[in-house]
């Protein structure tokens, strides 16, 4: 089991920030490995919403369909996969910091066979990835 959790701070409000990271056509442009991610179920966004995924990852492109399981709106937002290479739960929470906003992610995973051989270089490079787009996301928010 993979276990991620990444804390930016971001000079933004707390809903300029959490508009902006639950706006999937926007993901491309803070999310390194994201090619395309687009909502299944009508707006607005809700539990049980579905969404698309296509990412690039290790030279593969993976195809995910998550599932909203908790949505506070202008706080946090939660969803797991329910199709895709393996399980996945990605949980964001947007907090009130001075000067702007306090940014979580928290990632939980278990890829299992598909790329069990990677274990502890599998973990690093998905939180090296998660980092970076953590920075871009705090970037693209304070231009």
């Amino acid at each position: 089991m993979i276990q991620i959790e990444v804390v930016v701070e971001i000079s933004q409000s707390p809903s300029v920030v959490f508009d902006y990271v639950i706006d999937l056509g926007r993901s491309v442009e803070w999310q390194s490995g994201i090619k395309e991610s687009y909502l299944l179920s009508e707006e607005p966004m809700n539990v049980g919403s579905r969404y698309v995924q296509e990412a690039s990852f290790l030279g593969q492109r993976l195809k995910t369909t998550f599932e909203i399981t908790n949505f506070q709106p202008g706080r946090e937002i939660s969803a797991s996969s329910i199709e895709g290479p393996f399980p996945l739960k990605v949980t964001r929470i947007v907090e009130p910091w001075p000067g702007g906003s306090r940014f979580t992610t928290r990632v939980e995973s278990d890829p299992g066979r598909y790329f069990k051989v990677a274990g502890f270089i599998l973990k690093k490079m998905v939180e090296s990835t998660i980092k970076k787009d953590c920075a871009n996301l705090q970037k693209s928010l304070s231009s």
